[in-house]
This record gives structure tokens, sequence and C-alpha cells, in this order.
């Protein structure tokens, strides 16, 4: 009964993310995806290689894997530079400088320049200050419109107490 329902089940989620992968993602969602499917693929097989006792068959895998994922690797890299840069540009962030070897590195697959975890992380830190700063000026209002609305309130309570004797 169990096998009956999750089967189809199974096949239909599969055909969904399919076609969401396919037709809907956006660049870095599809290059994240198509990189966990090579390493689920390339893990489980060196797993039965290595289950099997069958050691040159593993090395060779994992030799393959390297250099499969490497496409996979360069894309989700070039999705997430473009992701971060974007964001930068929307909310007028200064990006790293091109020229910084610690912010940005050349892509061996496609010798184009993606930033590096030091590049994301300078960037993602100067979006935060960014939303900080708005947020904090904001804030400061907030105890004093609490207070004005309390005031507000608590004379309307008076006056309708008073008017209605």
């Amino acid at each position: 009964m169990y096998t009956k329902i999750i089967g189809p089940a199974r096949q239909a989620w599969k055909t969904v993310a399919q076609f969401y992968f396919e037709n809907l993602a956006g660049d870095y969602r599809r290059a994240d995806h198509e990189l966990r499917k090579a390493n689920r693929y390339y893990l489980k097989a060196i797993r039965e290689a290595k289950k099997a006792h069958d050691y040159k068959k593993a090395e060779d895998l994992e030799a393959e894997w390297g250099g499969d994922v490497d496409g996979e690797r360069a894309a989700f890299d070039l999705a997430e530079t473009a992701y971060y840069l974007r964001r930068a540009q929307k909310y007028h962030i200064p990006t790293p400088d091109y020229k910084d070897g610690k912010y940005w590195e050349q892509d061996s697959y496609t010798h184009r320049y993606t930033l590096t975890v030091e590049g994301i992380d300078y960037v993602d830190n100067r979006f935060y200050e960014k939303r900080k700063k708005k947020w904090e000026f904001w804030l400061a209002f907030a105890a004093p419109a609490t207070g004005l609305i309390g005031a507000i309130i608590g004379l309307v309570a008076i006056i309708v107490h008073a008017t209605s004797k």
C-alpha cells in the first residue's frame, strides 16, 4: 500500500522539480542543483565501489569527479558572483577592487573572475551595515512615538470618562 502511494508521488515530485530547474529557476539555483546532483551521483558510486572492495574503481571515480564537477562549480561561482554584484548595485554598495587578489580569483575552468569567500563577506558586511543604519534611524523614533501614542490614548480615555458622567 505504502509503495503504491509513494511511487507515483515521488515520480510527480521529480517531474515538478525537473520543470522548475529547467524553466523557472535562476542561474544560481540551477547551478547549485546541478552541482549537488553531480556530488550525490559520485558519492553514491564511490560508496558502492568501496563497499564492493573495488578500490581502483573508487579512485578512478574520485579523479573523474574532480574533473566533472569543475564545470558545475564554475557555473555556480559565476552565478553566485553575479548575484552579489547585482545586490551591491541595487543597494549602492561599493564592490571590492578587481585588482585585489584577496577578493577576486580567476576561475581555472572559464578563466573569468569570481568573488572569493572574502569578497562575498565584504559585500555582505557592507549590505548589513547599510541595513543596520537604516533600522537605527527608524528605531530612534520608536520609543518617542510609542510614548506619544500612549499619552494620546490616555487623554482620550480621560476625556471620554469625564464627558460620560
